[in-house]
């Protein structure tokens, strides 16, 4: 049976630490670990929450409030975006007065259910390994490129 390319790099990387060998096979086999991953991201994802500054992009405040004025996007205002990620903030916006406060902790609850769906998704078709992975992927860059209203990005 021939061994893949990868198979033998793998084992070249690997030949003088026996000790990395044995944790990787452990880690890819433990189907604890992506668990362990999801609640350590959640967490990192409630730290960067309580302590990094939020803010509001402007644009798209007024991208969401323009067509609950009843203006149309990218004919009677510059659109940057795609409406449909508008259109789902617009009845989060109704339903709190249009109160800016609240959309931060409506981006750490789509950041928590994304994590989960990443982790429900990864159980199905991924390894333990290539689940925590993603979950952490995800987590370390989540507020980075999404914070305040940002988070339908």
């Amino acid at each position: 049976m021939k061994k893949s390319i990868q198979y033998k790099l793998s084992r070249y990387l690997l030949r003088d630490i026996p000790q990395a060998e044995k944790f990787v096979s452990h880690f890819a086999q433990n189907k604890a670990w992506d668990k362990i991953f999801l609640y350590l991201t959640s967490l990192w994802l409630l730290f960067l929450f309580l302590f990094m500054p939020h803010y509001i992009e402007i644009t798209g405040v007024l991208e969401t409030w323009f067509p609950y004025k009843g203006l149309i996007p990218y004919k009677e205002f510059a659109a940057y975006h795609f409406p449909l990620g508008r259109w789902i903030l617009l009845p989060l916006h109704l339903v709190s007065n249009w109160n800016l406060e609240l959309d931060p902790f409506v981006g750490l609850a789509f950041g928590i259910g994304t994590l989960i769906l990443i982790y429900k998704f990864g159980r199905r078709f991924l390894s333990p390994l290539g689940t925590s992975i993603s979950l952490l992927f995800f987590s370390l860059f989540f507020w980075f490129a999404a914070t305040g209203i940002l988070f339908f990005h």
